[in-house]
């Protein structure tokens, strides 16, 4: 997809591939994690460009659109380029929680624009929001949010960013920022077109469709990504050199900026993985993530100053090592504390399909269902309220028992008991574009109500129109 975008000319490969990392890493956050050791660590993938104002590039955003990355259903990531300090942050996470709570969102933000704002006459980062960004590097950020007439309550919320400044705002915004700041993230100049800048369009986005499976399949498996040996043995020399490649060879400020490339390069290729559907990281997720990660540290060197020739010849050992690293597949296991997904036995609901099954129902999916939804019926949008709160039901597409359906929320709904017998018992069908059809008159009845995190698989929907029809 960089590649169809470079190609018409005016913008650089290796941008639109960091520009689109940093997206989907974000976009995968509020359900997904890497596990290492006994901790769970976050996905998001932090860049801050250089933009050159002479090359007439894109923005960053204008790339995402072009992309095709921001078309629906992938757009499910609020932007927001207004983010410079610490009250328009908890603004902006108001929004984004009221979104999620609709169903039109992740609970996540991407922060794109500039993280910094004029004080006294110079640009500087708000000390606040620089607190707060540290903390949500390290895990989801505990936001304080409130609904009327509800109180105030915490919340997680998953925080990415794409940040792009003039490159002599870069200088003077990273000048005020902590050490502990800066290395959080991947310092990126925007290149030089390598063509003649051509009028740019939309790209087709046939790489799209793999990339919505992916990201209907890390919200529906809520996947832990783990290393195997492969990529722990190449990962590691990775961190092991450049934590401390520059002590005492670079002043201090200039070698903070290298201490956290491994963890740059860890979630890189958790982005990697995931986008192939894999909750394992690969030998090859590592050295893919490296090459990303290895430009950045050329274009940090470039931006502070430092000497070319004593970080060239530390990435050329790096390199070598990365590459002549080997291990076996077998996967790490991931030690820490985490939700075991066990099916278990229920009992026979109101409106279940007439022909009962031996086997187990997995009660977990169905609830993880009902809360997407509200409890809120995909066919009539109705929401059943009794005394002990909402009601609805999680009703197969292919029958559990009588077609030996499966019990994953690519074959289920949530609906309410009417319509549940009714979609059980033919009364009520689904064309291939999620249209309900009513089958005893024919007439359609209008589109399926469909959350964005909601994968409903069309073989599913044809079964049960061949069995109704």
């Amino acid at each position: 997809m960089a590649k169809q975008i470079a190609a018409q000319g005016g913008v650089d490969a290796v941008d639109v591939y960091a520009t689109v990392l940093c997206w989907w890493s974000a976009s995968i956050a509020p359900a997904s994690s890497i596990g290492m050791g006994l901790v769970k660590w976050p996905t998001p993938v932090w860049a801050l460009f250089a933009a050159n104002d002479r090359y007439g590039q894109p923005s960053l955003l204008e790339l995402l659109n072009l992309s095709g990355a921001q078309e629906e259903p992938l757009r499910s990531l609020p932007a927001h380029e207004d983010v410079s300090e610490d009250k328009e942050f908890s603004k902006a996470a108001q929004r984004t929680w009221r979104a999620e709570r609709r169903g039109t969102t992740a609970r996540g933000l991407l922060l794109t624009g500039s993280p910094f704002r004029p004080y006294r006459g110079r640009l500087t980062m708000d000390m606040s929001l620089e607190s707060i960004l540290r903390q949500a590097w390290d895990g989801p950020e505990p936001v304080a949010v409130s609904e009327r007439p509800r109180p105030r309550r915490a919340v997680s919320l998953s925080v990415g960013a794409m940040w792009e400044v003039d490159r002599r705002d870069w200088h003077a915004g990273t000048a005020t920022m902590g050490a502990s700041t800066y290395s959080r993230m991947l310092h990126l100049v925007r290149r030089a077109p390598s063509g003649r800048a051509k009028t740019m369009t939309q790209q087709d986005g046939a790489w799209s469709g793999e990339l919505e499976s992916a990201y209907h399949w890390v919200f529906q498996e809520e996947p832990t990504l783990q290393l195997d040996h492969n990529a722990a043995a190449k990962l590691h020399p990775i961190r092991a050199s450049m934590e401390d490649a520059f002590e005492g060879e670079l002043p201090e400020w200039q070698a903070m900026f290298f201490v956290r490339i491994g963890g740059h390069c860890l979630r890189i290729a958790a982005a990697l993985a995931a986008a192939e559907q894999s909750d394992t990281i690969r030998g090859v997720h590592v050295e893919s993530a490296w090459t990303l990660a290895r430009r950045a540290c050329l274009d940090t060197t470039e931006l502070i100053g430092a000497p070319i020739d004593l970080v060239e010849q530390t990435l050329a050992d790096v390199d070598a090592t990365v590459e002549g690293t080997t291990g076996t597949d077998e996967v790490i296991p991931f030690t820490g504390d985490r939700w075991v997904h066990r099916p278990q036995e229920t009992g026979r609901t109101l409106s279940a399909n007439t022909d009962d099954s031996d086997r187990s129902r997995d009660t977990a999916i169905v609830q993880k269902l009902k809360q997407w939804y509200g409890h809120r019926c995909q066919i009539c949008s109705i929401v059943l309220t009794l005394p002990n709160g909402a009601y609805s039901e999680g009703a197969h597409i292919k029958a559990f028992g009588r077609d030996n359906g499966p019990d994953r929320l690519e074959n289920l709904l949530c609906l309410c008991p009417n319509c549940h017998i009714l979609f059980d018992n033919g009364a009520r069908h689904l064309t291939d574009e999620l249209e309900i059809i009513d089958s005893l008159t024919g007439r359609p009845l209008g589109p399926l109500t469909v959350h964005p995190w909601h994968r409903i698989d069309r073989q599913y929907v044809r079964s049960h129109r061949q069995r109704s029809t």
